[in-house]
């Protein structure tokens, strides 16, 4: 019916709207803002089944325990979103949240979650070191 059509309209943009909100907050340095409007948008985008949507609010969740050196919840929000890009095919996503695990890697030390990210874009850590490298 048009009122279901309207209301998962009315859902897809108030998500997108959450999702720039977040994006505000974190250009603000608010980063405990930013990552409560990206929860908000991820469960709408959730609900609404939008892979890319949801991937790339997880990126930003990454993105954002990152700056917070909450490294453990930046490597779990980077590899969700990793797992949810190439399950869409998206390689300028992968490239992208690949550059920030290895600034991840960088902070924190943690080079398990290469060995973790190569796992699972079927590639050896090794390799993956190198073409990070060649970037």
């Amino acid at each position: 019916s048009l009122d279901a059509h309207v209301k998962a309209e009315d859902r897809k943009s108030q998500a997108a709207a959450w999702h720039h909100l977040g994006k505000v907050a974190q250009v603000q340095s608010d980063l405990v803002q930013a990552s409560s409007r990206y929860q908000e948008a991820l469960t709408l985008f959730t609900e609404e089944e939008d892979h890319h949507a949801k991937a790339a609010t997880s990126h930003q969740l990454g993105v954002v325990a990152m700056e917070q050196e909450e490294y453990h919840e930046s490597r779990k929000w980077f590899l969700t979103a990793l797992e949810a890009f190439k399950g869409i095919e998206d390689a300028d996503s992968i490239q992208l949240t690949l550059s920030n695990i290895a600034r991840l890697v960088g902070h924190s030390g943690d080079h398990d979650v290469l060995a973790e990210a190569g796992t699972m874009l079927g590639v050896s850590e090794q390799d993956l070191v190198r073409w990070l490298q060649s970037q």
